[in-house]
């Protein structure tokens, strides 16, 4: 366990943790983080919902990676990313997280899990890159074409998984509400 103490660094800028049980304190500050990966970390306690990932715990953060993260078993719980300075964004299969994300710098977005996060407007419409790998279908459609509808800016999209499905579906809907459209004028 790491003491208290490590998590008010003021000139850490760079924090990897892999395969490692992590309890958070209360109390969490570095104003001069600019990266954090986590791989395989299991997150034991209550604080990582709404201070780790933000502005006033990591201002400075501009890269923040989450692989095959988990909570302890029956604790699941809703991390919200909410950063003005994130810049790359990779979430890829983390148990028992659904994620809200609010970044409104994001450029990349990597994303591959069971559910998709629920993602603000402008986090959306400031993405250029971005990639999502559904490994199961989502509960309701309309998250898709929401998420799908918002990112106008985009320069690269790379869709994996039962999201190429789930996009087909949504583009023949919309093809075929046109035409009945265009067919009743």
């Amino acid at each position: 366990m790491l003491p208290s103490s490590f998590f008010t660094s003021s000139t850490l800028t760079t924090l990897k943790l892999s395969t490692f049980n992590l309890k958070l304190p209360s109390r969490i500050q570095f104003p001069a983080l600019k990266i954090l990966e986590f791989s395989e970390i299991t997150f034991c306690g209550d604080y990582l919902s709404n201070t780790l990932f933000s502005d006033s715990c990591c201002p400075m953060l501009e890269k923040l990676v989450l692989s095959f993260c988990n909570s302890v078993p029956n604790h699941y719980v809703t991390p919200s990313i909410c950063a003005t300075s994130i810049k790359s964004l990779k979430i890829g299969d983390n148990d028992g997280f659904y994620f809200t994300l609010s970044c409104p710098n994001l450029h990349e977005l990597y994303f591959a899990g069971d559910k998709l996060p629920e993602i603000s407007f402008e986090t959306l419409s400031s993405l250029s890159i971005a990639t999502f790998d559904l490994c199961s279908l989502p509960s309701s459609f309309d998250v898709m074409e929401n998420l799908t509808m918002g990112m106008h800016n985009l320069h690269t999209l790379g869709l994996k998984g039962y999201y190429i499905e789930v996009w087909f579906i949504l583009i023949l809907d919309i093809l075929f509400s046109f035409k009945l459209r265009s067919q009743l004028h």
